[in-house]
């Protein structure tokens, strides 16, 4: 940002930053920047050095702040600070050295495809006088004839997608008939199949490598007798991207831009050919595809903080009898099946699942899991958490911490099930033994939580003194008329007793997690897992395939948009599903066709500068439609920014 003519104050409120912001060290070094910028009048390579030095210099000021007061955007001031001293000279070197064209980029391509079809009667210098004033660059006219004939948008690749005439003669008065020269040279014939569709989910494309690896993986993990494979899945997996809620919404789905992510480029999926997959898919092809796309590799030499819990599915049904489980939202035993989940907590990533009828419970499941996830991520170190219900019984308890016994580097904590006579043991405790600790409260001004935290030992039942277990005992204080709350935490590990409460209260970010797939992901619209064409409907067999397989998909799409908003600046790390879904997915764009690429025009979009560097990551590696000729996909968006090239 120029400061030729302002005052220190005025430079600093042009930047939206108040004074009283920054301590007197701050205040000082910026009066420093503030002199050195009035010396050199703001040009360009001064601005850069300064720009860098504040991002480095350890003066705590935000990347934000920075980018105002030197007049960048936040998203180039976050790549600037991760680059070395030596690439910032460089790079300021290249700018002032200069070149005489600009550079068009792969995201350019819809613009200037949108240009071609709304004005087909443009000369080539029209061409590059939008191209100069839409991103204040100019380009030679041998690197747009390389542009265009790269992206299928020059002259003969886009007269060869015009439809044949019948015979010969009038093939060639057809092709003519666009050849009439015009001031400025000739420009590439638009044919009427150039613009292929208008579409409400350009942003879902964003997602496209990561879908189509996992539907090669699951062309290996499922038979395909019906020949209905591709087209279930990847509507089951950007159903979920886009917010299909139920699958008979199918029936009012009309967008072709959904159609072409979902594998025919024609029509839209039937919700009779995407139900019928997925209700006959077999339980054992679907665990061979849920190995094979967790993510083991990602946990192999890492210390873990793995959480297993259970997710309770309600079924309505009266018409079978289904075994029944508790189902924590509705505080009864009812109807349901249940998805059983492995979450990295560190990570943030959900890495194994297995379907159940609702009578199974955690303790049932809890050692299956732990041993997984310990054969197949081969971590460093493991510390598992579980919730009260893989310890319901002393003896399922004893099971865990065995197992954490004999299992070098692996810690194992739950919490204790709040049974009235260890309650009553806990409670006799000391007030000495206690520790106390303040936490903010849940507002601004609020008087500080309290918790006092014991450590002691419990007894379980048939067991001596000596196998007397480690017991965290943790007691929230209520003020007023309200009970005290007791959370008993029963370890394997020699963790202190504070820092282990902390650790155990992160698993609230996987019940986040299920809470993200209920309501962003609609995880309990999954289908069910009873069969319908039981002969005796009180005694259904149990399908785990199709229950598993949604719930696994749902498990996929959040780790991949959690992987997704980690490309984008640091504001929308950790964003969740439904976020990135009305910001970026959910985005109407046009899509236009040649010969050789598909070229998806997202509209302009108040985020869209976000997506930036990840669409020129995502051109860069050149994916391919296989069922649309095996065209090259580019995304592109709406000319907003004035960059020449990166």
């Amino acid at each position: 940002m120029t400061t030729e003519g302002r005052t220190f104050e005025q430079w600093l409120e042009a930047a939206g930053i108040s004074a009283e912001r920054f301590n007197d060290e701050q205040r000082a070094l910026l009066r420093c920047v503030f002199r050195f910028l009035q010396q050199a009048k703001g040009d360009y390579a001064s601005a850069r050095i300064v720009g860098y030095f504040l991002l480095r210099c350890g003066a705590d000021l935000k990347v934000a702040q920075v980018a105002r007061l030197v007049g960048i955007s936040d998203r180039s001031a976050f790549r600037h600070r991760q680059l070395s001293s030596v690439e910032v000279v460089r790079q300021i070197q290249n700018r002032l050295s200069g070149r005489p064209y600009g550079k068009l980029l792969p995201r350019h391509a819809g613009s200037i495809a949108r240009f071609l079809f709304s004005r087909p009667q443009a000369s080539r210098d029209d061409l590059l006088d939008f191209i100069e004033t839409t991103w204040e660059f100019r380009v030679s006219k041998v690197a747009l004839w390389e542009f265009l004939k790269k992206y299928g948008l020059d002259r003969d690749s886009l007269a060869a997608s015009l439809p044949r005439a019948a015979d010969e003669e009038n093939a060639v008065a057809v092709i003519e008939s666009f050849e009439q020269p015009t001031a400025g040279g000739l420009l590439p014939i638009v044919p009427d199949n150039f613009f292929f569709a208008r579409t409400q989910y350009a942003g879902a494309f964003l997602l496209w490598p990561q879908v189509l690896s996992w539907l090669d993986i699951a062309r290996d993990c499922f038979g395909d007798e019906f020949g209905t494979l591709q087209r279930g899945f990847l509507t089951s997996v950007f159903g979920l991207v886009v917010g299909l809620q139920r699958v008979f919404h199918l029936d009012q789905m009309q967008d072709l831009g959904f159609a072409l992510l979902t594998g025919d480029p024609r029509t839209c999926p039937l919700r009779h050919e995407v139900g019928a997959w997925r209700r006959h898919v077999r339980w054992n092809e679907v665990d061979r595809f849920c190995h094979r796309t967790s993510r083991w590799e990602q946990l192999q030499q890492q210390d873990l903080l793995m959480s297993f819990d259970e997710h309770a599915i309600p079924r309505w049904t009266k018409k079978f009898s289904i075994p029944k489980g508790y189902v924590t939202t509705r505080n009864k035993y009812m109807r349901c099946e249940k998805l059983y989940l492995g979450y990295e907590v560190l990570q943030g990533r959900f890495t194994t699942i297995k379907g159940t009828p609702g009578n199974v419970e955690l303790r049932d499941v809890a050692g299956l899991l732990t041993r997984r996830v310990l054969r197949y991520g081969r971590p460093a170190s493991m510390h598992a958490l579980f919730d009260a219900g893989a310890g319901k019984s002393d003896a399922d308890v004893r099971a865990l911490l065995d197992l954490a016994e004999a299992t070098p580097h692996l810690e194992i904590t739950l919490r204790a099930c709040r049974y009235p006579a260890r309650v009553k043991i806990w409670k006799a405790l000391p007030a000495e033994e206690f520790t106390i600790y303040e936490e903010p409260g849940v507002c601004q001004n609020a008087v500080p939580k309290e918790l006092r935290v014991a450590e002691t030992r419990t007894v379980l039942k048939n067991e001596s003194e000596d196998q007397a277990v480690r017991t965290i005992v943790c007691r929230q204080v209520m003020r007023g008329p309200k009970k005290d709350r007791w959370h008993p935490l029963y370890t394997s590990g020699d963790m202190e007793a504070g820092e282990l409460v902390d650790e155990f209260r992160l698993r609230q970010h996987h019940e986040q997690g299920f809470r993200v797939q209920v309501h962003d992901e609609f995880v309990n619209a999954t289908p069910c897992g009873y069969d319908k064409d039981s002969p005796d409907r009180r005694r259904p067999h149990f399908c785990r395939g199709p229950l598993q397989m949604m719930g696994w998909l749902a498990a996929l799409v959040y780790n991949a948009c959690a992987d997704l908003a980690e490309q984008f600046t640091p504001s929308y790390a950790g964003k969740f599903v439904g976020t990135l879904r009305r910001t970026f997915f959910n985005q109407p764009g046009d899509i236009y066709s040649t010969p050789n690429t598909l070229i998806v025009y997202l509209d302009a979009f108040s985020k869209q500068e976000a997506l930036a560097d990840y669409i020129d990551k995502f051109n860069a590696s050149e994916h391919r439609v296989p069922w649309y000729g095996n065209r090259k996909l580019v995304l592109s968006l709406s000319p907003r920014d004035t960059r020449a090239g990166p």
